[in-house]
């Protein structure tokens, strides 16, 4: 580091080392001052006739030898002095420096300006980025401080504002939840309540029984939404502490999710096998006033619909030859094998003369293209 002795402003600085090197300039003027007039003197007293008519000039010239000396001593005692000061600056000097030295970064973080502008030349353009980021860190800090500051504020707010509305919240938010519980369970299983239908006929569960089973299910899971989530509201505003009241409220709790869960199983394998609900379909086009079919379809393909198609062929026959009675008539199933329906239930069988049966092929065709 460099001290400079300011004299009239900083722009007059000079150095240490200038100081020093003009006053031993000074003391060597000094010096040579204080010889010459020694040397008058002395030359003025070895005059021929003694000194008596140069009397005055040898006093005076003592005069003027005594002020240079003191001069001179002042001189050198402020010289010893400077030099005392300058010994003690440099030490302090030094120490600043090893402790700026140590402490660079945390230096220059407080002194930002003090720090001084790296030189990019040669640098590849990563190394370029990455002094970038580092130069940066400091606010970057302080960004990500003042966010999570923000971010604080703003959760305190949101937990003061629950807090204060705790009741209103807590109710519209079970309401929102059983409502929404509710339309799950219609969505997925129709008005018919038919999610767990394909589920449970795929694990040999009759057709019949299946449909039984999924709408007790889903009956059960909206009751017991609507009855846990009275109850719920109701401790929400009385805080009820009854065990009879908090007993059946934790029972219905636990059914609720329970029937939900179940039901919305039936959605996600319908989902996964591609099964849809009949109730969606547009009927524009069916026959009018024939039988429709309900629940869920799903379109066979490939070996599935080829060993289907052959169940339904095959009943199909035996039934027209055993029963002369249906010579001339067609036999279409409701809902068609190609959808998934029962190859062999009479339940699914419709016996139509071909005229009417060509009206269902051609629904049924077209609505198989926009599938596809």
């Amino acid at each position: 580091m460099r001290i400079e002795i300011n004299s009239g402003g900083i722009g007059n600085g000079v150095s240490v080392m200038e100081f020093q090197s003009g006053f031993e300039n000074y003391l060597s003027s000094a010096d040579s001052i204080i010889s010459c007039f020694k040397t008058v003197k002395n030359e003025t007293s070895s005059l021929s006739g003694g000194v008596s008519s140069l009397q005055t000039a040898l006093d005076y010239i003592d005069s003027r030898l005594k002020e240079e000396e003191n001069v001179r001593e002042n001189a050198v005692e402020t010289g010893e002095k400077a030099n005392s000061f300058f010994s003690l600056a440099q030490r302090v000097d030094n120490q600043v420096a090893s402790n700026v030295k140590q402490n660079r970064d945390e230096f220059y973080s407080v002194n930002s300006w003090a720090k001084p502008t790296p030189s990019t030349e040669g640098k590849k353009w990563y190394e370029r980025a990455w002094d970038w980021l580092c130069d940066r860190y400091e606010d970057v800090k302080r960004g990500f401080k003042a966010v999570g500051n923000t971010a604080k504020k703003i959760w305190n707010s949101i937990v003061d504002f629950y807090n204060e509305h705790k009741k209103v919240i807590n109710t519209i938010l079970i309401v929102v939840g059983a409502v929404a519980a509710i339309v799950a369970v219609f969505l997925t299983g129709g008005t018919a309540l038919a999610a767990l239908v394909p589920l449970l006929t795929a694990i040999g569960i009759p057709a019949g029984a299946a449909s039984v089973i999924s709408a007790i299910v889903g009956v059960g899971a909206i009751l017991s939404t609507i009855a846990s989530s009275s109850m719920n509201i109701y401790d929400v505003w009385y805080d009820v502490d009854d065990p009879t009241f908090n007993a059946w409220q934790k029972g219905l709790n636990i059914t609720s999710v329970v029937l939900n869960i179940t039901y919305s199983i039936g959605g996600v394998y319908n989902s996964i096998k591609g099964y849809k609900l009949f109730s969606r379909i547009d009927w524009t086009g069916y026959p009018e006033g024939a039988p429709k079919p309900k629940g869920f379809y799903r379109l066979l393909d490939g070996d599935e619909y080829d060993a289907a198609r052959k169940i339904a062929n095959g009943v199909n026959n035996s039934l027209h030859r055993g029963n002369p009675s249906l010579a001339g008539l067609q036999i279409h199933e409701i809902h068609p094998v190609k959808f998934g329906g029962s190859p062999s239930s009479l339940l699914n069988k419709l016996f139509l003369t071909p005229e009417e049966h060509s009206k269902y092929t051609v629904f049924w065709n077209l609505l198989m293209k926009g599938l596809k």
